[in-house]
């Protein structure tokens, strides 16, 4: 089973921090509305991406091996801001990550884990892309679930 405990005060820093690197590299502002954020997102990653899947080596990704990570952070703080969601350090046995879940904790959405397999993809060709995630969460589409159930929704496998 999985649980969710608060974030401490050094994730919300990298968090916060994570997600501003990000807002600099897509070139948007704090008052962004999200669906531009989420749309900037999408644009970065086909630019970063071929069809075929490979991840463009010219120009480099900015960031480096952080772009994930922030775009990740950017994402979640997103989803946060604009559906209630929070930050949570989801534990499962002796594994544990950062993730969002809604204030029910019936979901979860490991947003660093999901960008680090995503940041390698094409949209066009991933399974689930990050602007049609954001798009069932403004549809309110997500699998059934009850309260505390913590439903994996996004995840490096996505």
């Amino acid at each position: 089973m999985t649980t969710a405990n608060p974030t401490s005060e050094m994730d919300d820093q990298m968090i916060s921090e994570a997600s501003a690197a990000a807002r600099q590299v897509l070139g948007i502002s704090g008052d962004t509305s999200s669906d531009t954020v989420h749309q900037s997102i999408h644009d970065f990653l086909c630019r970063q991406n071929t069809k075929s899947g490979l991840l463009r080596r010219s120009p480099a990704m900015p960031m480096g091996e952080d772009c994930p990570m922030a775009l990740g952070a950017l994402w979640g703080s997103e989803i946060c801001r604009e559906f209630g969601w929070d930050w949570i350090v989801a534990q499962q046995g002796d594994w544990t990550g950062l993730g969002v879940a809604d204030p029910e904790r019936r979901y979860l959405a490991l947003a660093l884990n999901y960008f680090e397999g995503l940041i390698h993809v094409h949209p066009e060709v991933a399974n689930l892309p990050a602007l049609q995630l954001y798009n069932c969460f403004k549809a309110g589409k997500f699998p059934d679930s009850v309260p505390g159930a913590l439903t994996l929704i996004a995840h490096s496998k996505s």
